[in-house]
């Protein structure tokens, strides 16, 4: 009965840690950009969304690019002019972005990137965000248009978690190895107290949960 139990326990801890290899995977891998405190994740066709209220689209109209953007629900357009390095990003509000690419961002004429431009990205008011500022849109309309898409986290993340745990249902599985493991040969006669076997596992559990958030990537929606 105990194995059966076992059995099934290392099967639903494997089917849980393919849920959260498939999330991590969606989450931390998948291309996109950052735009705000959003990140913006390509699904094809031009299309990169955060949200229902929040996406970008780009799209060819003759020799110009043009986007049309929805932040927080509020929509404007773009058009994006390009020769050779040079840009203009005109507002259909009027405002205009000038710039030159280069470092895979969107460059003032000092060199700089054109976020820092104008003091820091993010203003705040009462601790609610104001609209984005027209250089760091305007450096991610270039960034999607030249291709340099970024991931919202990384392999070593989901590595990490998946070491994680792996030690953690081995501490629960089999708590008295795992408590000795590469320190056994210190003691003549070692054996776990029932007390210690349940810390063990405990220890274990914390380790597991701690590897499905990072192989899960739900981190990085918080």
């Amino acid at each position: 009965m105990e194995g059966k139990k076992g059995r099934i326990c290392l099967a639903a801890a494997m089917i849980l840690y393919i849920i959260c290899l498939v999330s991590g995977g969606r989450t931390g891998l998948r291309k996109g950009i950052d735009l705000g405190d959003d990140f913006f994740y390509r699904e094809g066709s031009g299309l990169y969304q955060a949200d229902k209220d929040n996406y970008l689209k780009l799209y060819r109209q003759g020799e110009t690019e043009r986007a049309y953007i929805v932040l927080d629900g509020q929509e404007q357009e773009a058009e994006i002019r390009w020769t050779g390095s040079d840009v203009e990003v005109i507002y259909t509000d009027g405002a205009v972005t000038e710039g030159t690419w280069g470092n895979g961002c969107l460059l003032d004429r000092e060199g700089m990137p054109i976020i820092y431009s104008q003091g820091a990205v993010t203003v705040t008011d009462g601790g609610e965000p104001l609209a984005v500022r027209k250089e760091v849109l305007s450096d991610a309309l270039c960034r999607i248009s030249r291709g340099a898409l970024g991931v919202r986290g990384s392999a070593g993340f989901i590595l990490l978690g998946t070491v994680l745990y792996a030690l953690g249902i081995f501490a629960i599985k089999d708590p008295e190895s795992s408590f000795f493991l590469l320190n056994r040969w210190r003691y003549r006669r070692a054996e776990l107290s029932e007390e210690g076997k349940a810390v063990e596992q405990i220890g274990g559990l914390v380790f597991l949960l701690s590897g499905a958030v990072l192989v899960s990537g739900i981190f990085l929606l918080m």
